[in-house]
């Protein structure tokens, strides 16, 4: 798979080098090659490679573990890793790291996978429990992020943005909480998005994340939040998601569509890490963190209806349907709204929250819940419980939305 890149030359013309604040990230072919060098220049010694089961017999970990190895740096491996991840795996993370003398952590996968090594880097560094570097509905929480294992992110799927982001996303053992890290020093050091290592993704995984990256640009581009350079990377996200979604779904070696994903990926990362996230991810991870949940596919089936709840202004709507190629009409969110709907059922994802297993009972039970998760605060519209409750409800069934001044008509 690596083969064609081994020449550095290659990789120069293949490669692009993105990243801010003394944070690089490499994006393109054959990225993957770079990361031992990335990893001496951290002072990387041994590195704790952090990774998941699906993932330990294949060639982007093989080739990984030479490149480092080349480079003189040991390696261990732990792929205690669960979606959601749970506390569990951290502490599994923590102990694997400090009992081999790691003084770096290497993730590759998706989302879950990099939310664990940003939690493993800070504990076997700081100490601590993941609860008290939570935040709580206000934001506030117990302890900050002052010091870390260096940490490089080896992205293998294209959807969460978790590889560039400063959030992390824990279900805590103890009642099945949910918990959000939030620290810009949780922002990896070095980022790797090499579009060769998603070409082996399933696809109803490309399908289901790259939804999610859609969705984390969505709700980026109508947060309280959003600023001028959020805005941007939304838009771009959602112009490449339109055009190179259905190419990577339906043929995973198209590898044009996966770096333009990737691509997409990354700019909506971006964007939700300026301007943060509302009322869709604090609904799937609730309901991901309690039930276990696809949390990329339970955003997937969420956004449209979110999107009906939220659609107070017209500009940003019509935005997002330009955006996605659709002519916004005398009713812009209608329009948005039919556009993702539209991408959604092209990917082949047709089910609601009812086919995943929930029911009205899962509905109430969950909703105080949602309503106190951290991302409600940077929704567009302030959300009451009969709010949240309506567009559960709408999410369990296939209906109708009708959008009429951003409230939805017609519900049952």
């Amino acid at each position: 798979m690596f083969e064609d890149y081994e020449d550095p030359k290659v990789r120069a013309k293949t490669v692009e080098r993105l990243g801010s604040g003394g944070r690089t990230t490499l994006l393109g072919p054959g990225a993957l090659l770079e990361t031992g060098a990335l990893a001496r220049r951290l002072g990387m010694g041994r590195a704790l490679v952090v990774t998941d089961r699906h993932l330990v017999d294949g060639e982007a970990l093989r080739t990984l573990r030479q490149r480092l190895e080349a480079e003189g740096i040991r390696t261990a491996v732990t792929t205690d890793v669960t979606s959601p991840p749970l506390e569990s795996d951290i502490q599994a993370g923590v102990r694997v790291c400090l009992g081999t003398a790691c003084d770096g952590i290497v993730t590759l996968g998706g989302g879950s996978v990099h939310d664990v090594g940003k939690a493993v880097a800070v504990l076997a560094a700081q100490g601590g429990s993941v609860h008290e570097y939570a935040e709580d509905a206000l934001g506030a929480r117990r302890r900050r992020v002052e010091r870390k294992l260096p940490h490089i992110a080896v992205s293998t799927t294209a959807g969460t943005g978790a590889e560039i982001s400063s959030f992390a996303f824990v279900t805590e053992t103890a009642g099945h909480a949910h918990a959000v890290l939030h620290d810009p020093r949780l922002v990896p050091d070095a980022t790797v998005i090499d579009p060769l290592t998603h070409t082996t993704m399933p696809g109803e995984v490309t399908a289901a994340t790259g939804m999610n990256a859609l969705s984390s640009a969505v709700e980026a581009f109508l947060s309280l939040a959003h600023t001028v350079q959020s805005d941007e990377a939304a838009l771009e996200a959602m112009r490449a998601i339109r055009d190179s979604l259905p190419k990577a779904y339906e043929d995973g070696r198209d590898l044009d569509a996966r770096g333009a994903m990737a691509k997409a990926a990354y700019q909506a990362g971006v964007a939700f890490d300026e301007a943060g996230l509302g009322i869709v991810d604090s609904i799937s991870l609730v309901l991901s963190s309690v039930y276990s949940l696809p949390h990329s596919l339970a955003n997937a089936i969420v956004l449209p209806y979110a999107m009906a709840y939220d659609a107070g202004s017209e500009d940003r709507m019509r935005q997002i349907a330009e955006a996605l190629g659709k002519k916004p009409g005398r009713d812009p969110a209608e329009a948005a709204i039919d556009a993702v709907k539209r991408l959604r059922e092209r990917v082949g994802i047709t089910q609601d929250l009812g086919g995943l297993g929930l029911d009205e009972d899962i509905v109430y039970l969950c909703a105080d819940r949602i309503l106190h998760h951290p991302f409600m605060r940077r929704n567009p519209r302030v959300v009451d419980r009969d709010g949240l409750v309506g567009i559960l409800l709408d999410a369990l069934g296939e209906q109708r939305i009708e959008v009429s001044k951003g409230r939805i008509e017609g519900r049952p």
